[in-house]
């Protein structure tokens, strides 16, 4: 005799495709000063549809024209788990810009599938980055004639240098009459300003003066700005010069 069993039905499977990650590597800057923080992100996307756990990211650094860092933080997180369906996480280090040059960075991120366990890794993303001198102001002052009679016109030039490779902005001379003088001078005209000096160019500003009675004239001044990939601030040391 025939005997059937009662139907049976399994339970219900879900396939879903393998992790896989896809990385993009962003920093803060391209070009930046030495002194200053570099923020270095890595980016996974997670496009499968599996998840992906203990997901690390790794980085390398290479070094041209002598530039050298410093690790401040990171990884932060160290490791994250990715969710499928284009789930994403971040990685962020900081490093210190110590010397000029240029440095290349090279990253990716491996985790283990969270249904068969095979490691996932991505691609690498790579990106690079100028690190300059910071931008430094040098100045100097000249007064022409140094012996000047009553009535004769006084010409003020203050050279200023910029001794770094980054630009230096918004830059705009400052120049005083020292109360130490015991001669006196009317200005006549003063210098366009602010301007722009490139690293390792030179800007000079003039002023013309009258000398309004005998004695010295106690000229005084620097200049200020700032740094251009940073916006630090610049100050040149004061100088003098005297018409007598």
């Amino acid at each position: 005799t025939l005997v059937s069993s009662n139907a049976a039905t399994s339970p219900s499977v879900s396939i879903q495709t393998a992790a896989n990650l896809i990385s993009n590597l962003t920093l803060s800057q391209t070009t930046i000063s030495t002194g200053n923080n570099l923020t270095v992100c890595l980016s996974i996307t997670n496009v499968g549809q599996a998840a992906c756990n203990n997901v690390t990211p790794e980085i390398n650094i290479t070094s041209f024209y002598g530039a050298d860092y410093s690790l401040v933080n990171g990884p932060v997180p160290g490791s994250a788990s990715i969710p499928g369906n284009n789930g994403s996480a971040h990685f962020t280090w900081i490093y210190s810009m110590d010397s000029a040059g240029s440095l290349n960075f090279n990253a990716r991120a491996g985790g283990e599938d969270a249904n068969s366990g095979t490691i996932a890794y991505s691609t690498y993303s790579n990106r690079g980055a100028t690190i300059q001198t910071q931008a430094s102001l040098q100045s100097s002052i000249s007064a022409i004639p140094e012996y000047a009679g009553v009535g004769w016109t006084i010409t003020i030039v203050m050279s200023v240098t910029n001794a770094g490779q980054a630009d230096a902005i918004s830059v705009a001379p400052s120049l005083l009459i020292s109360p130490e003088s015991s001669g006196t001078a009317t200005q006549i005209s003063v210098p366009s300003s602010p301007v722009t000096i490139t690293g390792g160019s030179s800007h000079s500003f003039t002023w013309t003066y009258s000398a309004a009675s005998t004695g010295s004239v106690i000229f005084s001044g620097n200049a200020m700005g700032s740094d251009a990939n940073n916006n630090n601030a610049l100050l040149s040391a004061v100088t003098t010069d005297t018409t007598y």
